[in-house]
C-alpha cells in the first residue's frame, strides 16, 4: 500500500563476472553461500559498499564525504593550521571531543594515559555506588588488582577503586624528591600498566568505547571541531552544545546539521552517546550467483629471470582459487530518511543519483591484478516505490540452468517474470521503473531518476 511519507529506490542488477576472486574468506577462497540447495558465488555487502565508497571519492565533493576511522583525533588535527605550534595537541583534541560524551566515565575516546584511565575508573565507581551496583564495582576492582599484580607481584590493592588507584600511584607516579633512577622506574611501571589495562577486556569494557572502535566522521565535522579547538586555544570556553553541534548530534530526533552523505547512507552507531547515532538510509544485499557455482583452482608457476640457463624448473609454484558467475545484486535507499538526514529534497535526490552511479559501475578490487575481471552490468532495473523495498532474489531460488550456453539471458527473464508476479500478488507496482539497457543510457537514466526522486520528495 502506497504511503505519502515514504519513498524507496530499489536497484536490481544482473552482472557477469569472469574467472575472479573479488571477495575471499579467511582461507583465501572465494566467498560462497548455499541458496536454493546449491552452492552460489557470493560477494559480501561490505565489499560492494567499500567499492561504492571508493567511487564516491571521485564523484562527490570532499565536504560531503566521511572517513570511518579509529583516529578521529588525527583527522581533526589535519584541519588545524600550524598544529606544531600547539602543545599537547592530541590530548587537547581528545578532551574536546570527549565534551560530547554522555557521561564523564564513558568518554568517546578513552585516554591511553594511566592517570586518566584511573580517574575514569574512579568516576565510574562513584556512579555505580549511587546505583547500588556493588557486584559491578567488585568485578572491576578485582580486574584492576589482578592486572596490576601482573606488573607488580607484591601489589595488594585496597577496599575500593579510589584507594586502589592511590596505591597504584605510589609506584607509577614520580615525586619531586625521587631520584632520576626512581623516576625512570616509575615511568616504566606506568607504561607497562597502561598497556596491561588497554588489553584487559574487563577494564576496557568499563572505560567506555574502545580505542579500536570505528567512527564515521564527516570531513566538515572534523573542520568544525578544528575551529572549536582554535577558539578554545584563544581562551574561549567551549560547552557541550557546541561540540554536539560540530559532531552533528541528533536533538529531539532531528540532526543539528545535514550529515555527510556517506554517514547518511551507511549509518553511525555510538554506544556512549546515542545523540550521535544515525540509522543507515541505504541497505546493500550480499550479491549471489543466479546459478550453481563450483570453485576452481589455478595452478601457476613463475620463472626466475636471473636463474642460470642450465637451471630447470620454476622459481615459484602456487595455486589460487577462483570462480566465475552471473550475479544478482540488490540495494535499496530510503529516500525519505535521506531527505531528513541531508536537509532537503534536492540534496537527497542528488545523493541518490550519485549512489546510483557509484553502485552500478563499481567493482570490488580483490585479486583484480590477477584476473583483470572488472565488468559492467548486463542489466539494471531501478524501481521507485512508495510502499516498501522489495528484494527480488527469490527469482533465483531455483538456480538458472544453461542449455544453450550462458546465464545472462535466462537470469534477466527470470528476474522480470518474477517481479511481475510479486508486484501483482503482494505489493504495489513501482511508481516509476527504469531499465538499462533501454531507450536511455546510464547517465541519462540517472538524470531521470534524480528528477523523479526530487519531485516525489
Amino acid at each position: 500500500m502506497m504511503t505519502k511519507d515514504k519513498l524507496y529506490v530499489d536497484f536490481h542488477i544482473i552482472q557477469t563476472v569472469p574467472p575472479s576472486c573479488v571477495n575471499r574468506d579467511d582461507t583465501g577462497s572465494p566467498k560462497t553461500a548455499i541458496y536454493g540447495g546449491v552452492h552460489r558465488a557470493r560477494v559480501s555487502s561490505q565489499a560492494w559498499k567499500k567499492a561504492t565508497r571508493d567511487l564516491f571519492k571521485e564523484i562527490l565533493e570532499k565536504d560531503k564525504l566521511a572517513q570511518r576511522t579509529k583516529d578521529m583525533v588525527g583527522m581533526v588535527i589535519e584541519h588545524i593550521p600550524n598544529p606544531e605550534g600547539i602543545e599537547n595537541l592530541s590530548e587537547k583534541v581528545r578532551n574536546l571531543i570527549n565534551i560530547a560524551s554522555l557521561k564523564a566515565s564513558k568518554p568517546l575516546i578513552p585516554s591511553t594515559k594511566l592517570a586518566d584511565m584511573l580517574k575514569t575508573l574512579k568516576d565510574y565507581e562513584e556512579e555505580q555506588k549511587k546505583a547500588l551496583n556493588d557486584d559491578t564495582i567488585s568485578e572491576l576492582l578485582n580486574a584492576i588488582v589482578l592486572t596490576t599484580k601482573s606488573i607488580a607481584p607484591n601489589f595488594t590493592g585496597a577496599e575500593n577503586i579510589a584507594k586502589t588507584a592511590t596505591a597504584i600511584g605510589k609506584f607509577t607516579k614520580a615525586g619531586k624528591e625521587d631520584s632520576d633512577e626512581i623516576k625512570k622506574e616509575k615511568s616504566n611501571n606506568a607504561e607497562k600498566l597502561e598497556e596491561a589495562f588497554r588489553v584487559n577486556s574487563t577494564i576496557t569494557k568499563f572505560l567506555g568505547t574502545s580505542s579500536s572502535a570505528l567512527y564515521f566522521l564527516g570531513y566538515y565535522e572534523a573542520k568544525e571541531l578544528a575551529n572549536l579547538l582554535i577558539r578554545q586555544e584563544s581562551g574561549e570556553k567551549i560547552d557541550q552544545k557546541e561540540v554536539l553541534w560540530a559532531m552533528n548530534a541528533k536533538i529531539n530526533g532531528e540532526h543539528l546539521q545535514s550529515l555527510a552523505v556517506e554517514t547518511a547512507f551507511y549509518g553511525r552507531l555510538v554506544t556512549n552517546q546515542p545523540m550521535l547515532n544515525t540509522d543507515a538510509s541505504c541497505q546493500v544485499a550480499h550479491a549471489i550467483s543466479t546459478h550453481k557455482v563450483d570453485t576452481e583452482f589455478d595452478y601457476f608457476t613463475a620463472i626466475d629471470d636471473r636463474s642460470p640457463e642450465d637451471s630447470a624448473g620454476a622459481g615459484m609454484i602456487g595455486t589460487v582459487e577462483f570462480n566465475s558467475s552471473t550475479l544478482y545484486r540488490y540495494a535499496t535507499i530510503a529516500a525519505h530518511d535521506l531527505k531528513k538526514q541531508l536537509g532537503g529534497s534536492s540534496e537527497a535526490a542528488q545523493a541518490v543519483a550519485k549512489f546510483a552511479e557509484a553502485f552500478i559501475t563499481s567493482m570490488p578490487t580483490g585479486k583484480q591484478n590477477t584476473f583483470a575481471n572488472r565488468t559492467v552490468p548486463d542489466y539494471v532495473m531501478i524501481a521507485i516505490r512508495k510502499d516498501q523495498p522489495v528484494n527480488l532474489v527469490s527469482a533465483f531460488e531455483e538456480p538458472v540452468k544453461t542449455f544453450n550456453g550462458g546465464f545472462v539471458k535466462q537470469s534477466i527473464e527470470k528476474l522480470t517474470n518474477y517481479s511481475g508476479i510479486v508486484y501483482k500478488s503482494f505489493c504495489d507496482y513501482p511508481l516509476e521503473q527504469y531499465i538499462i539497457p533501454g531507450d536511455k543510457n546510464l547517465s541519462e537514466t540517472i538524470e531521470l531518476l534524480k528528477k523523479k526522486v526530487g519531485e516525489e520528495l
